[in-house]
């Protein structure tokens, strides 16, 4: 069984709602779903679809039982359950375990594990040192790449790319949410209660709306932070897409010249976007221009992640699927800046703090940390297996988190190291140090 965390993001903090809100089944849904229950047929038993009704309200039925599932696990709700779940919600204590400060550092996992994907969050206290899973989100297919944003300027959300060819928007601010906020590139269950539509009719909208939509894996995801409204994904499908977040349409595309592993919007220039992919091709696009792309220059290997040097805009540097990493300066031809090995394996993540200290993660189940003149500063085996995904937090650049193939997120307070205690004083930091150990390895929230 396939078990493993695919992609790791910090959500800035203070973005998440103090106090999450519980989702709750409108009288439309409750009904639609005993309407389904009492119509079904004896012997079903395989699940049935409701439209118009979130996944998990779709119901199966055991052979010889007479219970309808919601989901996958829950049975029939009685009145003492009722009763019970009202005195959950009224819980004091239920309420401070799911509320939120802002000094918590969140990060969101990407996770599958015994066939079971999903999103989780954890939060961090530096405080106590304590690590826990807040909540999490079920997911339909094995996610491959997640990014935070915003709609409207306003909550806290996650896209998902999943193996599945559409990118689901979740809110962040929901417990227990049974359906993403939006759906990008697959309405076929955008029917609404009430509202029936021919079969004929139907298929045409669903055939058109998947044509503007991913037809294969969604690998990438970048949000726009200057320009908000725009998010861009690769694919696949050997495609790239921007997507209007106000209309949740396509605002534009073009063709790649393969898979896109990679996608990063450039931090000062909101037009401006990179990606990379399995054709070892770096490039660049103005998006303003219809027929901008630029193939920047090619590598020895796959291209696996991207990142933009936050203290000189106009560099760039990859990682590769040889344990190659290499930098250039989109300003001038494309000879590196600089180019290193410091894995003997694949390396898929890569990130840089606000202050220039560049981590990198490899298959060889290592960290390293490197400073300004590319030097290694230090390095950490996490004990987390393979490692597959890592990002620096939001709120303490020095606090890093790693995760891979043994589905587990570890947590570094990477000024421990004496070598990076020094690069935070020259660089101007004044984030303090913690006196916990590291790495943080993460609990259940009775453990803490």
């Amino acid at each position: 069984m396939t078990s493993m965390i695919a992609a790791i993001i910090s959500i800035p903090r203070g973005a998440c709602a103090q106090k999450p809100v519980r989702y709750e089944l409108s009288t439309e849904e409750a009904e639609a779903v005993q309407a389904h229950y009492d119509g079904r047929q004896d012997g079903e038993e395989e699940k049935v679809e409701i439209a118009g009704l979130p996944r998990k309200l779709w119901y199966s039925e055991k052979e010889d039982d007479d219970i309808m599932m919601i989901g996958e696990t829950a049975g029939e709700i009685t009145e003492g359950d009722e009763e019970m779940m009202a005195d959950e919600d009224d819980d004091p204590e239920e309420q401070e375990d799911v509320e939120l400060r802002p000094t918590d550092a969140i990060f969101l996992c990407a996770k599958t594990e015994d066939e079971v994907s999903s999103v989780e969050m954890h939060v961090y206290d530096e405080e106590s040192g304590s690590l826990y899973v807040h909540h999490d989100l079920t997911l339909p297919a094995f996610p491959l790449t997640l990014e935070w944003l915003r709609l409207d300027n306003a909550g806290s959300f996650v896209a998902v790319g999943t193996f599945e060819n559409a990118i689901e928007i979740w809110n962040l601010d929901v417990l227990d949410a049974l359906e993403p906020r939006l759906i990008l590139g697959d309405n076929s269950k955008a029917e609404t209660l009430g509202k029936k539509k021919s079969k004929k009719k139907l298929a045409k909208e669903k055939k058109k709306k998947k044509a503007l939509g991913h037809v294969d894996a969604v690998m990438s995801l970048s949000w726009n932070r200057l320009s908000t409204g725009m998010l861009a994904s690769g694919s696949a499908d050997e495609t790239v897409k921007i997507w209007d977040l106000n209309s949740g349409s396509v605002a534009t595309s073009w063709k790649y010249p393969g898979k896109v592993q990679t996608i990063k919007w450039h931090p000062c220039e909101a037009p401006a976007l990179a990606a990379g992919g399995d054709d070892r091709r770096l490039t660049l696009r103005d998006c303003r221009a219809a027929e901008s792309l630029s193939i920047f220059t090619t590598l020895n290997a796959e291209i696996e992640c991207l990142a933009w040097h936050p203290k000189q805009p106009t560099h760039i540097v990859c990682s590769c699927d040889d344990g190659l990493v290499t930098c250039f300066d989109v300003r001038s031809p494309p000879q590196p800046l600089w180019s290193m090995q410091p894995h003997s394996e694949s390396v898929p993540a890569i990130a840089y703090n606000e202050h220039g200290l560049l981590a990198t993660a490899s298959n060889d189940k290592f960290v390293k940390l490197f400073d300004a003149d590319c030097t290694m500063i230090a390095q950490k085996e996490f004990g987390v297996g393979k490692l597959f995904a890592l990002t620096f937090d939001d709120g303490n650049p020095y606090l890093l988190a790693a995760a891979g193939s043994k589905a587990t997120l570890a947590l570094w307070n990477t000024v421990e190291i004496d070598a990076v205690s020094q690069f935070a004083h020259v660089n101007g930091s004044t984030t303090p140090q913690t006196t916990h150990s590291a790495p943080i390895v993460e609990r259940s929230k009775e453990e803490v």
